[in-house]
């Protein structure tokens, strides 16, 4: 009798490990590994750190001259016929404080939102790519006058202002004809 019941004990522990080991494959089988998946994911502390560059970059100008670095119909120093920056990040202000605040691995894209006589309009000032679902978005709202400057792509100021380059030269119109506000431009940056 002590024999049997010996066995049925070993059995038992056997049968158990193997359903812990099918347990176990189960498991590893409904885990979706992607390429992603082996850096740190965006989160909120990305987010936090992107609105913190946001607001430096706004409060020390960075963010408007970004916007108003325009050559008459792209962002001055893009690539020729390409009108915004393709795989990189403007070299100003804006750009530097991007480039210091996320490592290499991170992609950034910046449009430029603006309402116009014609409805709302898009310039993209940075593209790198389509944004992942886990992609973290900051906006920054920017008013522009008539007597702002015109800069050129590091952030030096060019000859001119949005008034005396006249209409047709900047990607959107005055808005406000009457006044001495341009328009209300809205800057996005998107990082993943």
């Amino acid at each position: 009798m002590r024999g049997t019941r010996a066995q049925m004990f070993t059995l038992e522990g056997v049968l158990s490990a193997l359903v812990v080991l099918a347990g176990m494959a189960f498991a590893l089988q409904a885990v979706v590994v992607t390429p992603t998946d082996g850096g740190a994911p965006i989160g909120s502390a990305d987010g936090d750190r992107l609105e913190q560059i946001l607001e430096e970059a706004t409060e020390n100008g960075s963010v408007k001259r970004a916007v108003l670095a325009w050559d008459g119909g792209a962002f001055d120093g893009t690539p020729s016929g390409s009108g915004y920056f393709v795989d990189g990040l403007p070299d100003n202000g804006l750009g530097t404080a991007l480039r210091a605040g996320f490592d290499s691995s991170t992609s950034t894209n910046v449009f430029v939102h603006y309402e116009s006589s014609s409805g709302p309009g898009t310039e993209p000032l940075a593209y790198n790519g389509a944004p992942e679902s886990d992609a973290v978005r900051e906006t920054v709202t920017v008013a522009l006058y008539d007597q702002d400057s015109v800069y050129d792509e590091s952030g030096d100021q060019a000859s001119g202002t949005l008034e005396s380059r006249g209409s047709g030269f900047f990607y959107v119109d005055d808005q406000h004809p009457a006044t001495d506000l341009h328009a209300v431009v809205e800057l996005e940056v998107v990082v993943w």
